[in-house]
């Protein structure tokens, strides 16, 4: 079962501009490379088809929605990977699963100041550190439900579970979204949350399903983001999966690469898939994947060859920890790897095979210097960018353009009904449930809803800039941005 929120900033000619950005606990990160452990195998992920949906948008909902007939987008520039939005999206992850909140945008405490200098390195994400006074009020308590109503003033009913939960601020406000991506020095944009799956292709299908989280990632003015997960059973769900979106005035040329899955068996069938990008649309006169010093082909998936998904589809791999890099050269014959140092693995009947080692393969250009070098400087050019990309809104070709009902598609979809998805099969739809709107949690369930039988899906649409009492409904903040 799962679930899922997203949180929009509005998209109005009157909005500011981002506060400057400020350095909380940040350093240099080169292209693919984890740093203090961001992004994890499940956030390069989610990164990788985040912008592989933007690439082909058409083709993402052809292969994974079950009810986006006459639905469109503009085809969109990648989003720049963002060391400070992931920290404050594992956080929020890690938070929800902890206090046992359920899904939510706003924090379910007054977080500490100095959050950002602190997470993770001295503070897990727990209350105890987070939250001014170490404690978050939510519970879940034994009372059965099937909706809102037997809950109580402040209670909410997982209606999955059929028990109510709690989280209260001591009658305060909680940290707002924006507020807690400030904390890590981030500029807020928007947010998607689900939870339910430990997969991260179907959690993002379950995005993709629901209108307003397909909308977010979809938007055009969005230009970099955030990924974080935290795994493992918690009080009301299991499994979260947060996006922070952002600001950003350059992009990547390798906007996410990785292989699924990380672990398998002789027998497995392994896509190893990146997702390239020319400003000036050139096709790479050279598409790679070094595989243990072996190189390999990759070819066009999705897109056009100047802005597209490129991929390896390979089985019979020996038994082991199989390192490998991505490889692309420009038409101007510079060299692009990822990750720009080091390697990714995956594990051939090796369970501890890790998802990135510094060991890395030769041959194929994966050098460890010229590329490394300029990608490290273009990727410090990316995450300190602080001007707003306007132009980003106009991007687009004639392979998917905005039908220009984005705004009715929340409507017509609410209630759509799918099949089953296909675990471990390349494309993959998820059944979508009740989309919700309200602020925090969740608003009532629909009597359509069979709880049961279905995911729900909680969809809430949020100002970035507005404060949210916990756990309250608020029914007149349903606008979200459209991706047009």
């Amino acid at each position: 079962m799962c679930a899922l929120v997203a949180g929009c900033a509005l998209e109005e000619a009157s909005s500011p501009p981002p506060p400057p950005r400020t350095s909380i606990a940040r350093r240099t990160q080169a292209l693919g490379v984890p740093q203090n452990g961001f992004p994890s195998y499940g956030e390069a992920m989610i990164y990788m088809l985040t912008n592989r949906a933007r690439a082909d948008p058409a083709a993402e909902l052809a292969a994974t929605c079950t009810a986006c007939q006459g639905v469109s987008y503009n085809v969109g520039k990648p989003l720049a990977y963002d060391y400070d939005l992931s920290r404050a999206a594992r956080f929020h992850a890690t938070s929800m699963r902890v206090a046992g909140s359920g899904l939510q945008h706003v924090s379910v405490c007054k977080l500490v100041a100095n959050l950002g200098s602190i997470y993770p390195q001295t503070c897990d994400g727990s209350p105890s550190c987070a939250c001014e006074g170490g404690t978050a009020d939510c519970t879940c308590s034994t009372t059965s439900c099937s909706d809102d109503s037997a809950c109580g003033a402040g209670g909410r009913c997982d209606v999955l579970r059929g028990r109510c939960y709690y989280c209260k601020c001591n009658g305060d406000l909680c940290t707002s979204t924006a507020a807690r991506v400030a904390r890590f020095g981030g500029s807020y944009r928007g947010e998607n949350a689900a939870a339910g799956r430990s997969d991260p292709r179907l959690t993002f299908a379950q995005w993709i399903n629901s209108s307003g989280h397909r909308d977010n990632l979809m938007n055009g003015s969005h230009g970099a983001i955030g990924t974080g997960e935290y795994g493992g059973a918690g009080k009301c769900w299991s499994n979260f999966w947060v996006q922070v979106f952002g600001f950003a005035a350059q992009r990547p040329t390798i906007a996410g690469a990785v292989a699924y899955p990380q672990r398998g068996k002789t027998s497995t069938t392994f896509d190893f898939t990146a997702v390239y990008y020319d400003q000036s649309g050139a096709a790479p006169v050279e598409a790679q994947l070094n595989i243990d010093g072996s190189c390999e082909p990759l070819a066009l998936e999705r897109g056009v060859a100047g802005h597209g998904s490129y991929r390896l589809q390979r089985s019979g791999l020996a038994q082991g920890c199989r390192r490998y890099v991505f490889v692309f050269r420009d038409a101007a014959g510079t060299v692009h790897t990822f990750p720009s140092q080091g390697s990714y693995g995956v594990g051939i009947d090796d369970p501890s095979c890790p998802f990135y080692d510094n060991a890395r393969p030769s041959g194929c250009g994966a050098t460890t210097s010229g590329d490394a070098a300029s990608d490290s400087a273009r990727d410090a050019s990316i995450a300190g960018a602080d001007a707003r990309d306007h132009a980003d809104a106009d991007v687009g070709d004639a392979r998917s353009r905005d039908a220009g009902a984005a705004d009715d598609s929340t409507h017509h979809e609410d209630d759509a009904r799918g099949k089953p998805p296909a675990e471990g099969g390349p494309t993959l739809a998820q059944r979508p449930g009740a989309s919700l709107y309200g602020s925090c949690a969740v608003g009532a369930r629909p009597a359509s809803a069979l709880p049961w039988l279905l995911p729900l899906l909680l969809l809430v649409l949020a100002r970035a800039t507005t404060r949210r009492r916990c756990g309250r409904s608020n029914k007149g903040e349903s606008k979200r941005s459209t991706g047009r």
